[in-house]
């Protein structure tokens, strides 16, 4: 007997292997959920209907949610009531419209259904009810854009996390300071978490997703030291090195960590600590050595150097053998970051005058270039889902920070114009 997910993958698939028929669509039942990927910028139709205020105020969050990555185009409009019969749902697949979101409205209480308008049928994983005060719409309208997504996509959302950076602000006679930002992943709700007179830049995100911390690199009157905060924003110093220390990265599990620090030598050197260990000196050369960062499974740690050149190159450490290996990479190579679901390096490296976001396969050797446009982009991080990559875009003496989806090359910038924003740092979950 077939079943209605094999039903309508059916439909989909005939409709856009006719319609576009240069493009690739795949949708298939993975765990009780609808798969979509592609490779090009299809665009599957998707409607909220809300019905009631509270359903109206969380609607525009869902639609800007799912919209963000250009997988989606979602419209949003107003129902009277609710359909009563299945052809009212099914009649919107006549109109490219492939699912159907209703959210309705019940005093302080939403509850909010999804439909697979090729079929009328109700998909009851991705359904529930949510508490809607005014300040809990926008925590509901990611938290259902965030069910709907694993539901669509099979896999974790951006939609719950956060992005860390720092931004520049005016302090007096001409002189800026850099304050310690957080926001949603949309760049939207700011926060700032550390606002003291002085320049603090490099976030790492550290801790738990229960308790966040937030590691950064703070100037003083006499070197560059290591500082974390937490997200009550009480700081404290992790490290009053001589010089400069700065990336402090950890592990997938929180079991060890590293950083880049100078200690008031003429280079930069990378060290390591395993939880309950002594502090490890990774490299030791006549170097510049920053911006180590972990694999997936903490066997190797990656991190660039112009050792044995002047010029910035990638390099792979291995725990286990204690081994450094540069990467087949050719070029200026800066901030490595790593993928942790997509097994994948992104880097900033020097391209016909600017600095471009690629990325490198460690198993097949292949590297990718992502930007090709004017202006330096630099310092990449990938959303802990590994689906989106956020990073600064240098032009025009402004730096704003730009996330750009990785399966289907949408960017969006998610800070203003005008304001220097640097060192974007993805949360952990």
């Amino acid at each position: 007997m077939i079943s209605s997910r094999i039903i309508m993958f059916t439909h989909i698939l005939l409709f856009f292997f006719t319609i576009i028929s240069c493009t690739t669509l795949a949708i298939a039942p993975t765990n009780e959920a609808v798969v979509i990927t592609h490779t090009h910028k299809n665009i599957i139709g998707l409607r909220i209907a809300y019905i009631g205020c509270a359903a109206e105020r969380v609607a525009s969050t869902i639609a800007s949610d799912l919209a963000f990555s250009g997988h989606f185009a979602v419209d949003t409009i107003e129902y009277r009531c609710a359909p009563m019969k299945k052809q009212e749902i099914t009649a919107l697949a006549a109109q490219n419209i492939f699912f159907l979101l209703i959210l309705e409205s019940h005093h302080e209480t939403l509850e909010y259904r999804f439909y697979d308008t090729t079929t009328g049928d109700m998909i009851p994983k991705a359904n529930g009810r949510c508490t809607v005060h005014d300040t809990t719409v926008t925590f509901c309208a990611h938290h259902i854009a965030d069910k709907l997504w694993h539901h669509l996509m099979g896999s974790a959302s951006p939609f719950l996390t956060h992005i860390a950076y720092a931004k520049e602000v005016p302090y007096k006679k001409g002189i800026t300071i850099k304050h310690l930002c957080i926001a949603d992943y949309d760049g939207t709700h700011e926060k700032i978490l550390v606002a003291t007179p002085t320049i603090s830049i490099a976030p790492r995100w550290g801790g738990t997703a229960e308790h966040p911390l937030i590691f950064y690199s703070e100037y003083t009157s006499t070197n560059v030291q290591l500082m974390v905060v937490d997200m009550r924003k009480k700081r404290k110093i992790v490290s009053r090195y001589d010089g400069t220390t700065t990336h402090f990265t950890s592990n997938h599990d929180g079991s060890c960590h590293a950083f880049a620090a100078s200690r008031g030598s003429g280079t930069s050197q990378i060290y390591m600590r395993k939880k309950g260990g002594e502090l490890m000196q990774v490299t030791n050369n006549d170097a510049t050595n920053g911006c180590p960062v972990f694999n997936h499974d903490s066997s190797i740690l990656y991190y660039y150097s112009d050792i044995y050149t002047d010029v910035p190159h990638l390099i792979c450490y291995t725990l286990a053998t204690k081994k450094h290996t540069t990467l087949p990479i050719s070029g200026y190579c800066v901030s490595p970051a790593y993928n942790n679901q997509r097994k994948l390096l992104a880097y900033s490296k020097l391209i016909d005058g600017f600095m471009q976001i690629c990325t490198y396969n460690p198993q097949t050797q292949q590297e990718h270039q992502i930007t090709f446009d004017a202006g330096n982009h630099e310092d990449p991080t990938w959303s802990p889902d590994g689906n989106f990559l956020a990073y600064t875009h240098e032009i025009n003496n402004t730096s704003r920070i730009r996330v750009h989806a990785h399966a289907t090359g949408i960017e969006h910038y998610i800070t203003p114009a005008g304001i220097n924003c640097t060192y974007p740092a993805w949360s952990l979950s």
